[in-house]
């Protein structure tokens, strides 16, 4: 696989993204993300499974983790672990309970909308900014999809870039080579349009 070839692919995507949802740049990279996350997965189920990404914190699941799942969770991940390592060492389960339901999603399940959906934190290490700003952002974006006028021709472009991009080998690429090559290349876009 060739990554300018797979580049020019991710290119005519945010082309069509950018006439589909043409104030919406911020669900570019999400929606990329997933469509490519799940055309490796060989989905067949496309709407599914790209518009039925969990929204979080789903309440009645968090109650069913035990606590002993929590603190693993929390402990088994080094940068967690010190981010909270007080609510850790003093047993604050309200506080780790509150912080799973948002994390665990993102750094456990590895769910591919919402790790592009917050990749500019991940990137950084911020889980205070990750933290702070998810519940809002998951929201606005759950607003923003379920606003889409052209939803099923949205559909089609997806499973066409992602079809495309699998005819290129991308199932050899982990969902972060994945991610880094479409932020790439949708930075690269915006920086043209900006000069």
């Amino acid at each position: 696989m060739k990554r300018e070839e797979l580049e020019q692919v991710v290119e005519q995507a945010l082309t069509f993204l950018a006439q589909i949802l043409p104030g919406s740049i911020s669900l570019y990279f999400p929606l990329l993300s997933v469509a490519l996350t799940w055309a490796v997965k060989r989905s067949l189920a496309w709407e599914e499974e790209i518009f039925a990404w969990q929204v979080w914190p789903n309440p009645e699941w968090i109650r069913t983790k035990s606590d002993m799942f929590i603190l693993d969770f929390f402990q088994s991940k080094p940068e967690l672990n010190s981010h909270f390592r007080a609510e850790i060492d003093n047993r604050d389960l309200d506080a780790l309970r509150s912080a799973f339901s948002r994390l665990y999603p993102i750094m456990g399940l590895e769910d591919p909308f919402l790790c592009a959906l917050f990749y500019p934190e991940l990137e950084k290490s911020d889980l205070a900014a990750l933290l702070s700003t998810f519940d809002t952002r998951v929201e606005e974006a759950k607003a923003d999809i379920k606003s889409i006028p052209e939803r099923p021709r949205l559909l089609e472009g997806l499973r066409a870039f992602a079809e495309e991009a699998i005819s290129l080998g991308i199932e050899a690429m982990s969902q972060k080579e994945i991610q880094k090559l479409i932020l790439d290349v949708l930075k690269r876009d915006i920086n043209n349009k900006d000069v």
